[in-house]
């Protein structure tokens, strides 16, 4: 009499139980990554260049965030063809470029935890859905900074 117990306990919980279990992983799931890199520009130096593998894969909020703490510092984003996107040209390639100075709200509120909450001058740039995957190269210009002695 045990054993029929112990069959048809297992026998409810493969019947009822797996419909359930397989009901919960149905749905969207949200992934993200995120790349972080900290690098010294130096000071008079025409191009620093950092480098990112991107995929954007029609996601409309892929991007990058760079902070500097010369606002006089030039960035732009290279693309895997070679062409360089930067503030003047964004907009007819389809990207979204934003600066926002060092003391601007969205830096200084201290409201919410964000990329926007380190210190410095932040220009967000931000990919088309249609941007093609590859190696994408921040470029950061600081040629008009000057060492301060």
């Amino acid at each position: 009499m045990l054993r029929l117990r112990q069959a048809f306990a297992i026998a409810f919980v493969l019947f009822f139980g797996l419909p359930i279990m397989a009901q919960s992983n149905e749905g969207t799931t949200n992934l993200s990554a995120n790349e972080t890199y900290i690098v010294k520009a130096p000071a008079a130096a025409a191009s620093t260049l950092i480098p990112f593998h991107v995929e954007v894969n029609g996601r409309d909020t892929d991007g990058f965030d760079v902070t500097v703490s010369n606002p006089a510092a030039v960035v732009s984003v290279i693309l895997p063809n070679s062409t360089e996107i930067n503030s003047s040209n964004a907009a007819s390639f389809g990207f979204e470029f934003a600066v926002y100075a060092a003391d601007s709200p969205a830096v200084t509120s201290g409201l919410m935890i964000s990329p926007f909450s380190i210190a410095g001058t932040h220009i967000s740039i931000t990919l088309p859905q249609t941007a093609a995957a590859g190696i994408y190269q921040v470029k950061i210009n600081n040629s008009s900074c000057q060492l301060r002695r």
